[in-house]
């Protein structure tokens, strides 16, 4: 092999090298992404592998669940604690939202417009379950405050209070039934702790509930489980849903409206 060539070669294989690390490099930064290479979201805890309780209380009650990423299992393959509740307790579930949603706003990409749906199709739940989504504290918030009316035409969606509140009225006056509000695990301090404080206003004031993800001195994960549980600071893996969040809206669930 002449100079010429052997310095082709070498050339070839550089970028063939640089190629393949610039191929892992999105791999991997994807991955952690999307959650697609965490340990957690193997397989085995696919929701076609939980074992149906046939003996739950729940069998076969209606239920509308409005969401956003923990809703929607956004780093999970699309599987969340709702998906859990339908395999195991055989509920019917209706979810309505979708990833990247607020609560409140001016578009279509709000819990509050998507809510309208559910309306529309006259879902009739035994109880509506809205996640305070963690992307709400992103970017500039309008918060609202709470009203002292329970007249629905007087909420304004766009804030974060009348969004809510709109939502318990809305429930009210279609179905007669409650919104309970679902807090997420976030690392955002200051900004959610606002936010879930709003929460926890209006569900005292529409005589409901809040099932608290965000500052659960109950869930607590070492080193080796957070791996397995999580995603990120938010986002859980199908593990974390299945061996975690999920037993624990179970649990309220059975609590609060079966016993």
């Amino acid at each position: 092999m002449n100079k010429a060539t052997k310095n082709k070669v070498i050339k070839f294989v550089s970028i063939a090298l640089a190629l393949a690390l610039v191929f892992v490099g999105i791999f991997l930064i994807n991955g952690k992404q999307t959650g697609s290479i965490s340990k957690g979201n193997n397989d085995e805890y696919n929701v076609e592998k939980l074992k149906k309780n046939e003996d739950s209380v729940m069998q076969g009650d209606p239920y509308v669940f409005l969401g956003s990423d923990f809703t929607f299992g956004a780093k999970s393959d699309g599987q969340s604690f709702v998906d859990y509740l339908e395999a195991v307790d055989g509920i019917k579930c209706k979810k309505y939202g979708g990833e990247g949603y607020k609560l409140n706003g001016k578009g279509e990409e709000t819990l509050a417009y998507s809510f309208s749906k559910a309306v529309e199709e006259n879902t009739n739940p035994k109880v509506v379950f809205c996640e305070v989504p963690a992307c709400n504290a992103k970017g500039r918030q309008n918060n609202g405050e709470l009203s002292s009316s329970y007249y629905i035409g007087d909420y304004d969606t766009t804030t974060l209070y009348g969004a809510m509140e709109y939502l318990c009225a809305s429930a009210d006056l279609n179905w007669g039934c409650k919104v309970v509000f679902i807090t997420c695990p976030t690392n955002d301090d200051k900004k959610y702790a606002e936010i879930a404080e709003a929460a926890d206003a209006v569900a005292e004031k529409w005589g409901s509930k809040v099932i608290n993800f965000y500052n659960n001195d109950e869930i607590s994960f070492d080193k080796s489980e957070r791996k397995l549980y999580m995603v990120d600071s938010s986002s859980p893996t199908k593990a974390g849903y299945n061996k975690v969040y999920a037993p624990k809206v179970e649990e309220f669930m059975q609590r609060y409206f079966y016993f």
